[in-house]
């Protein structure tokens, strides 16, 4: 069984999120809803794709691709990562590393470049965050109830 998780320490966009549940909310609505397996305590994440028109492209749950458009995008598994690449341009949309391949001390390691619901753009690849104009870097959110909130 997977639960909700309050303790953890995930590294999303180059920054990292300590006990912060809540990573980046938009419009109201958490992106990142992080959970831990009871049986043997690996943390993963459950979030969904968007295109820039806000259409469903794939769905990640328990850090597994579960669903999601093959004619468009490809879909990568390795032991302990998972990831979707944009098959016109190439982009990398989302990159997830539980934390056999996560790096250092992070339990969860999650890269993307997605729109939600409403067509809002989130650049977070391994080095940095870039949202709307704000640009973080190497920064620490630790025990917040949302780490990035947009309005």
């Amino acid at each position: 069984m997977w639960n909700i998780e309050n303790k953890f320490k995930v590294k999303i966009g180059g920054n990292y999120y300590i006990d912060t549940p809540n990573v980046i909310v938009a419009y109201g609505e958490s992106l990142f809803a992080i959970k831990r397996r009871e049986e043997d305590g690996l943390l993963a994440v459950d979030f969904d794709v968007y295109d820039a028109k806000g259409k469903k492209v794939a769905t990640i749950r328990n850090a597994h691709i579960v669903s999601g458009n093959k004619e468009d995008y490809d879909f990568k598994k390795e032991f302990h990562r998972y990831w979707v690449i944009e098959k016109s341009s190439g982009r990398t949309i989302c990159d997830v590393r539980q934390k056999a391949a996560a790096e250092g001390s992070c339990e969860l390691e999650v890269s993307v470049d997605l729109y939600t619901k409403t067509g809002f753009r989130i650049i977070a690849d391994s080095e940095h965050t870039n949202i709307g104009g704000l640009f973080m870097k190497g920064c620490t959110m630790n025990n917040c109830a949302a780490g990035i909130v947009i309005n």
